[in-house]
């Protein structure tokens, strides 16, 4: 046939070549934007890792610090103890302390949650223990003391907790618990009491 080159013929070839021109363009930017996206994805890749580095290296002191805190033994009373968190930092906690000449005090206790802020709140717990007169507070009044020094603070995380005074020369055991499930007492020879 005859090829028909009227003026909108030639209109179609020209949109034709702008079309594969703007589709050239448009290929060489997302090869552009695909090199670039893998360099952005590679730098934003080490800053996560360096910010988890520095969260891993923080965790480690802090459960360094929160271990350091724990009594290990007890002049005076024979002790044992051991300490499994579920994760770096717990609320899982426990204290144990003499407080007079014959008395010694015990409390177990376990922050609703896990990690850092049950960790804070755990090491406020402690320190409203050091504030309460224990030579004059029976038990369970230290639970309901401790229970209403983090209230405030302690943003939706609850305490259970057992509390025990034992005056050796009586020998004589006060017991509280707040929650908590019940400890046993065992006799030397491994019998329940």
């Amino acid at each position: 046939g005859s090829l028909d080159l009227k003026r909108g013929s030639l209109d179609i070839f020209k949109k034709i070549k702008s079309l594969e021109d703007d589709l050239r363009k448009a290929n060489e930017e997302l090869k552009s934007y695909a090199e670039n996206l893998e360099q952005m994805v590679e730098d934003r890749t080490r800053v996560i890792q360096e910010k988890q580095a520095q969260i891993e290296k923080e965790l480690k002191i802090a459960s360094d610090i929160q271990a350091g805190t724990l009594p290990e033994s007890l002049e005076g009373l024979s002790t044992a103890v051991k300490y499994l968190p579920c994760s770096r930092v717990s609320g899982d906690m426990y204290d144990f302390a003499r407080y007079t000449a014959n008395q010694y005090y015990i409390l177990i206790a376990d922050i609703q949650g896990h990690g850092v802020p049950a960790a804070l709140v755990g090491s406020m717990c402690r320190m409203s223990l050091g504030r309460i007169r224990l030579d004059t507070t029976e038990p369970a009044q230290v639970l309901s003391e401790l229970s209403d020094s983090i209230a405030p603070v302690a943003a939706g995380h609850y305490l259970t907790a057992a509390f025990a005074t034992i005056n050796t020369e009586t020998r004589e055991v006060v017991y509280a618990s707040g929650g908590h499930v019940a400890p046993l007492l065992l006799s030397r020879s491994g019998n329940h009491v």
